[in-house]
Formats: C-alpha cells, sequence, structure tokens
C-alpha cells in the first residue's frame, strides 16, 4: 500500500484505476494529493482560516495540546461536507475530474489538502445537477484522522443529518438504498476505542450495515429499543415544524440531541450530560440553532466555502456550504473555545448567505 500511495503519481482515469482494482483498502490509504492532481492553495487551510475568523470577528482556533473532555460525552456531526468534502471525481470509469465553474458565486477549489476518495462508495450530495452522473464519496481531513481525535478516543458518536446518507430509505417496513456510503462511515467511526464503537455496528444484528440509521419523523415517537445514533432526513421534520422552513433546513437538528443521548443511555448504559454533547456541523444556521442550549456547537469547513445552486432571489443561508468538511484542528478546538461558534457571520453575528462565496 504503501509503495503505491508514495509511488509518481500517475494520470487521473490510470491511477484510479489502479486503486480500484486494488481495492478500497488501499484508496484508504492514499491521501488526497495523490489522488486529485490538485494543488495546494498558496495561502494554505491555516492562513485561510485565520483571515476568515478574523473577518468574522471571531477568535483564531487555538487546539490546547492533551485536553480531553468530560466523559461521557458524544460527539454528533453532520454528514455532508463535514464528514465528506466536495466531491472532485466521478464515480464510474474512467473516473473524470468534476469540472466546477471557474470564477462567479457558485465558484469552487475543489483542492481540499488531507481530503481521501472512496473510490467503491458513492456521494449523491450537492452534485453539478440531480440528473448528472454518480461522484465519488470523499472524506474529509478529519474524518480520515478520526481516530486521533478526541472523540474517537472519549466520546460516543453520532450523526444529525438534513438528508439520508446515500440515498438511504429507512423505515419500520423497509429499508433499501445504497449502503456503501453510510457503512464507509460506520467503518471510520468504529475506528475509535472498542468501548465508543456503535453498539449498532453489532454483526449478530439482522440487518448488517443497515441498522444504525433512523428517520427524524419516526425517531420523534420511537421507544428507546427502536432509537439509532444516525438521524436522518430532518429536513423533513424541520418542515413539519415550520413550512417556512422548506425542505432542506437543519435549523431544528438541536431538537434530535435527545434522541441520541437516549440510544446510548438504552444501548451503553451512558448518561450524557447536556454540556458534554459536542456537535459539528458546516452550515451556519444548523450550529446557530444550538445556540441557547447546554450543547456545545461549532462550525466547521471554514476556510472555504460553496454557494450551491442558489435562487434566482438570491443567495440562500442552506445553500452556504463547506467545501473540504471539517479539519482536526476545528474539532478539537471545541475543547477549549466557546459553546457556541459561528464563522460565516456579518457584521453583525448573523449568518450571511454569501458568506465566502465567488472568491477565486
Amino acid at each position: 500500500q504503501g509503495y503505491f500511495c508514495k509511488a509518481q503519481v500517475l494520470s487521473t482515469s490510470r491511477q484510479l484505476f489502479i486503486m480500484y482494482f486494488c481495492g478500497i483498502f488501499l484508496a484508504v490509504s492514499c491521501g488526497a494529493q495523490d489522488i486529485s492532481g490538485f494543488a495546494q492553495d498558496e495561502c494554505g487551510e491555516e492562513c485561510s482560516l485565520k483571515l476568515l475568523q478574523k473577518k468574522s470577528r471571531k477568535e483564531t482556533v487555538h487546539v490546547e495540546s492533551g485536553a480531553v473532555p468530560k466523559q461521557p460525552c458524544l460527539c454528533l456531526f453532520d454528514t455532508d461536507r463535514t464528514l465528506t468534502a466536495v466531491q472532485d471525481h466521478y464515480y464510474s470509469p474512467p473516473f473524470n475530474y468534476i469540472s466546477f465553474p471557474k470564477s462567479g458565486a457558485e465558484h469552487v477549489n475543489a483542492s481540499c489538502p488531507g481530503a481521501v476518495n472512496q473510490p467503491l462508495s458513492k456521494d449523491s450530495a450537492y452534485p453539478e445537477n440531480f440528473s448528472g452522473p454518480s461522484s465519488t464519496m470523499r472524506l474529509s481531513e478529519f474524518f480520515v484522522k478520526y481516530k486521533q481525535s478526541f472523540c474517537a478516543k472519549y466520546c460516543y458518536a453520532g450523526i444529525l443529518s438534513v438528508g439520508s446518507i446515500g440515498g438511504q430509505v429507512i423505515t419500520a417496513k423497509n429499508k433499501s438504498g445504497y449502503f456503501h456510503m453510510v457503512n464507509t462511515i460506520e467503518f471510520y467511526f468504529n475506528e475509535a476505542a472498542k468501548e465508543r464503537r456503535l453498539p449498532c455496528s453489532n454483526p449478530k444484528l439482522t440487518f448488517k450495515g443497515k441498522e444504525c440509521s433512523i428517520d427524524a419523523l419516526d425517531a420523534i415517537n420511537s421507544t428507546p429499543e427502536t432509537l439509532k445514533p444516525f438521524v436522518i432526513n430532518i429536513g423533513e421534520a424541520c418542515y413539519k415544524k415550520d413550512p417556512s422552513l422548506g425542505h432542506f433546513s437543519g435549523s431544528c437538528k438541536v431538537d434530535f440531541v435527545q434522541n441520541v443521548t437516549a440510544y446510548y443511555k438504552h444501548f451503553a448504559n451512558a448518561t450524557i450530560p447536556d454540556e458534554n454533547v459536542y456537535f459539528f456541523d458546516d452550515a451556519c444556521v444548523n450550529v446557530a440553532g444550538f445556540q441557547g442550549s447546554k450543547y456545545r456547537a461549532r462550525q466547521i469547513s471554514c476556510s472555504k466555502r460553496q454557494c450551491w445552486h442558489e435562487p434566482k432571489t438570491g443567495f440562500a443561508v442552506d445553500n452556504n456550504l463547506g467545501v473540504c468538511g471539517a479539519t482536526s484542528n476545528e474539532v478539537e478546538s471545541a475543547l477549549t473555545g466557546p459553546p457556541h461558534y459561528l464563522c460565516t457571520v456579518d457584521s453583525d453575528g448573523k449568518c450571511d448567505a454569501s458568506y465566502g462565496c465567488g472568491n477565486k
């Protein structure tokens, strides 16, 4: 594995063919800089992050070495552009690069140092258009190194997702969809300390690899026995709560934290205090929903943003996306930073729908 990762970079299509042929474990071990061929931004991730945070009048991220969270604790994550980075290759041969706008409001620089492609997993979130070809799942730098994080070492894990994960359809009577994406996420979560792994990944369960997710509308009335750590399609639950939010808002994600803590109370006998819950999301409005709670919430993927398919009426907060997903520094800084942290805000501290968009 190491030989191929350190070898001279081949052409895009041939290199990905070799990686696909050798299997997913080879792909996992190779860095994104070997897969994508993109050059790192001249400014660099840390430089960009500091400049962005200076503009938003927030503190510079500082990670205090050796910081340990109070336990038991829970780390909750958004999926798209948090655990994942923007896709940069199509899913099917010849695995061509995805072409993004070179300028304008929807410009995207897909260079994400440390991100890693998963050639056997599709990622259908935020494609170029909904009728276009499938794209390859790409993990964020943080998720690639998940087992090194405080979340993996000390905390339980869960997901609060606006949509499904890999096209899942999870109901009381039906389980369908493309599960390679959610299985990949489970694999990385289970790189954690043994006592922090997902109880739902027990191979003795009936639906192997499909037992960790529950639809948000089902979760509302679930019993402890039927709860899951991955709550999906929260956008529909937010819409039902307030139709003015539309179908793609995650501003009510805060309402579902208690479902995941109840899951771990039942399956791991862990009573997790509210102040020991850490939530990470690239969307400003989703993190803002946690303000006023005892939960700790932090916006991530701050250094590079994308305005995705903006409506004709102007920029929309739900369309302002992170590009590269969470970084290790962003997640670790939740231990020592403020309880609630937003980075894509205007001078009044409000979520700015156009923040970071249209920049080359």
